[in-house]
């Protein structure tokens, strides 16, 4: 188990230096976002984890994989894919449907955001994803092609590797989670820890290399964080409006 385990370590880290929080008041019922740091030291995280991808591409992937595939046993194997299951879009979708018309049938401006903050969070990632996907076309590394294998935007669309949509999907699921309930400490460790046991399975599934695994991460973390800053905009604009008809009134 503790080498399926292993690629976990890639994860929780470096993600948290794109945890840039935002200054946009809340809605009501939901909790505000602290301050933002500056703009120089957001700027700083970005950079240092991008240089942290990049050694993970050029030094690691390889040598990951090869440690990974040697390793594992078969049992170790079902319960990687049994795992990889949670990343998957249509499973996402459904439950951030299911969130929606719970939080409309029972009123809840929590459930109502956390709805709104996934589903925006998601189209940006599949988008995301998508778009790189078919624009790179890295070989997965099952295909037995070198890490530095691409065929580029003219391809035929055979090689999906870059980068890991099952991990941009399990990142917006937690960080979407994280941020509407902020205030309960277990949420984030625990949205964050399933995500990241969905990217290490896409690594020991052979699916993926590991710098596929990081960028899917960044994608689906940055995308909830621009759809909570669009809905709480919104919001302010909707408080806005209303507070000048009551004046006009």
């Amino acid at each position: 188990m503790k080498h399926v385990l292993l690629p976990l370590l890639l994860l929780p880290a470096p993600l948290r230096l794109l945890a840039a929080d935002s200054t946009i008041p809340a809605p009501v019922n939901i909790p505000a976002l602290p301050k933002t740091a500056s703009g120089w030291r957001t700027g700083a995280k970005v950079l240092v984890y991008t240089g942290l991808t990049a050694v993970t591409y050029r030094f690691g992937d390889a040598a990951i994989r090869r440690f990974t595939q040697s390793k594992l046993t078969a049992p170790e194997r079902d319960v990687s894919r049994a795992i990889s299951h949670l990343g998957e879009d249509r499973y996402a979708w459904m439950a951030c449907g299911a969130l929606t018309v719970a939080g409309f049938c029972r009123r809840n401006e929590r459930m109502r955001h956390t709805s709104a903050i996934w589903a925006g969070g998601l189209a940006l990632s599949d988008f995301a994803t998508g778009r790189l996907k078919y624009g790179i076309q890295r070989h997965r590394p099952s295909s037995g092609s070198a890490y530095n294998s691409f065929d580029g935007p003219g391809g035929p669309r055979r090689h999906t590797s870059f980068s890991s949509a099952h991990t941009a999907t399990a990142f917006a699921t937690a960080t979407a989670f994280a941020l509407a309930y902020r205030e309960k400490r277990w949420v984030a460790p625990v949205s964050y820890g399933l995500a990241s046991l969905v990217g290490a399975s896409r690594i020991t599934n052979n699916a993926h290399w590991a710098s596929d695994v990081l960028v899917g991460a960044a994608i689906g973390h940055l995308s909830v964080r621009a759809s909570d800053w669009l809905y709480r905009k919104v919001g302010e604009g909707r408080a806005r409006s209303k507070a000048k008809k009551v004046v006009a009134f």
